[in-house]
């Protein structure tokens, strides 16, 4: 097998690195020096830090894994239920980073940087449009209460999730995430 090339490197080497710093934190010299690229090398794939970001949301989006969980077989409040586990399991297993690239950057971009603003705002919204069918879909099967509006549970599971991120990076603990899980999971899935 052979190397990676020097953008994989850049791009697989640095989500820690904007996690830890937000987009404004983060300066080019960070971000090479985590990839183990010359600053050069930066600049020959990418034009600016706001597009090496975009290119990280672009990619951040699709470890979310939601096509599986759009087509996921069987209860679809349980397909719900795994997904948000898969996505806690996965950092708490050093699959990936602690915390949530989307949030990261919500909360540290400013309209300075509109195509990384537009990435971040379609991010969310594909998950929650994955999260809405689903989510349809179990209000047509009466797996939750057919009063439930569909888009607005899945912008609050996103939400909710989000919190529980933020609050475990500020606690380190991971009780926001079980919490997470054993509550606001289980309440939206409660019959009326």
């Amino acid at each position: 097998m052979g190397r990676p090339s020097v953008k994989e490197q850049l791009v697989d080497r640095t989500r820690g690195v904007w996690l830890e710093r937000g987009f404004e934190g983060a300066s080019v010299h960070d971000l090479v020096t985590a990839a183990g690229v010359p600053k050069g090398s930066f600049y020959n794939h990418f034009p600016s830090k706001e597009h090496f970001a975009v290119e990280h949301v672009h990619r951040y989006v699709r470890t979310l894994q939601l096509e599986a969980l759009r087509d996921a077989p069987g209860s679809a409040v349980d397909a719900v239920r795994e997904h948000f586990e898969h996505q806690i399991a996965a950092r708490q297993e050093g699959r990936m980073d602690a915390g949530c690239l989307l949030g990261t950057f919500s909360n540290s971009v400013t309209d300075s940087y509109p195509a990384l603003r537009a990435a971040v705002r379609h991010g969310f919204e594909q998950w929650i449009e994955a999260l809405t069918a689903v989510l349809s879909r179990a209000c047509a099967a009466g797996e939750i209460p057919a009063t439930s509006e569909p888009a607005d549970l899945a912008a609050a599971l996103v939400d909710g999730f989000e919190g529980a991120i933020a609050r475990t990076r500020a606690t380190g603990l991971a009780d926001p995430l079980r919490v997470f899980v054993t509550v606001t999971l289980a309440e939206f899935t409660r019959r009326p």
